[in-house]
């Protein structure tokens, strides 16, 4: 009879003990003050071991989830990384645009004032060398 009730406790203890009047039930049967404080000492040191059980889950819970939490810091900030990264050859794509843009305008503007100063210089030798058809007549 002490080894089914011990079974039962042990079943109680560990959460699978589906019955638990049964359990009741056969310690008044028993009717053992004696039994009753050693299955009350064995209930209690299984609450003990669950509790410290419990308590080293809940740690490496804790610890988990500092761990997560260094790891989605970590990946946010190689993502911030990542995005600045982009931010910056985008700056260094535009800033490049930009440059091709105004070396486009400069060579333009270049060319015309090559031209111009060609104009002016074929003028002046014109001038210099058809004088007569260039000065004005007055009458």
């Amino acid at each position: 009879m002490k080894n089914l009730v011990y079974d039962h406790i042990e079943l109680f203890i560990k959460g699978e003990l589906r019955e638990p009047h049964l359990l009741n039930f056969e310690l008044e049967l028993m009717n053992n003050p004696e039994f009753c404080k050693e299955v009350r000492l064995r209930i209690m040191e299984s609450d003990v071991v669950n509790a410290i059980k419990l308590q080293n889950r809940i740690d490496k819970l804790e610890i988990w989830r500092v761990q997560l939490a260094q790891l989605v810091q970590k990946e946010a900030a190689e993502k911030a990384a990542a995005e600045a990264a982009e931010a910056e050859k985008q700056r260094h794509i535009a800033e490049q645009k930009l440059s091709n843009e105004r070396k486009k305008r400069y060579d333009q503007w270049q060319k015309w004032a090559i031209a111009a100063s060609i104009l002016i210089v074929f003028g002046c030798l014109y001038a210099i060398f058809f004088p007569q058809k260039t000065t004005m007549k007055i009458y």
